[in-house]
């Protein structure tokens, strides 16, 4: 399995690859590329060697932004990283063990072992419920886009639903989900949005009427 790796710098989060480059590049199963997207206002001071920079430098949705990434890429699977979490060594070779259209990378939250809830197709309540404010930690085969939207997964994983791919996560955590104040993990107005945006999806695709 040829694995891409792949991260967006958009609004300041460049203070943060050179850490997500260390650690992908650090992998006990090699990474086939790494591939990071340096969106509007990115804050990358320096370009590190061994990396595949592409630039955007209009505002932009996190779907637009990822979805030139994908184009990109040569792997056998894309997995996008979220570049101000830690990345562990292992998280490439838990990744590789798996079989299935999309994975979903288990990750450390307070000394806990987690999976995005939202992974989980029998459970489609518990994505409107909770999945706000999870880790987006996925791997999916390539040939499979984003839709132009600042919350990609949530239609991604509706649209794998309703399309019958197959769904899998891995055994042992590979990240550190770093909560911040004011960040994904906490209660902020960001919510309120993507409640609305899983609901879209959900009557998008005959879920709720």
């Amino acid at each position: 399995m040829k694995i891409t790796v792949c991260a967006t710098a958009y609004n300041g989060y460049g203070i943060f690859l050179q850490r997500f480059i260390k650690n992908a590049q650090a992998q006990t199963y090699p990474a086939h590329e790494i591939i990071i997207v340096l969106g509007h206002n990115h804050g990358l001071k320096e370009i590190p060697d061994g990396v595949k920079f592409i630039y955007h430098n209009e505002p932009a949705t996190i779907g637009f932004l990822k979805n030139l990434a994908i184009d990109e890429a040569t792997g056998d699977y894309i997995f996008f990283f979220a570049a101000d979490d830690v990345l562990l060594e292992n998280a490439l070779q838990e990744i590789s063990e798996v079989d299935a259209d999309i994975i979903a990378l288990r990750y450390k939250l307070e000394n806990k072992m987690c999976v995005t809830p939202e992974i989980v197709a029998e459970k489609l309540p518990q994505w409107r419920k909770h999945y706000a404010g999870a880790c987006g930690y996925i791997a999916f085969k390539k040939g499979i886009r984003c839709d132009d939207t600042n919350y990609p997964n949530y239609a991604l994983l509706f649209q794998a639903y309703k399309k019958g791919w197959t769904f899998g996560k891995t055994k042992e955590a590979g990240a550190i989900y770093i909560q911040r104040p004011g960040g994904r993990g906490q209660k902020t107005e960001n919510h309120a949005k993507g409640y609305k945006e899983i609901e879209k999806y959900l009557r998008q695709y005959g879920l709720i009427a």
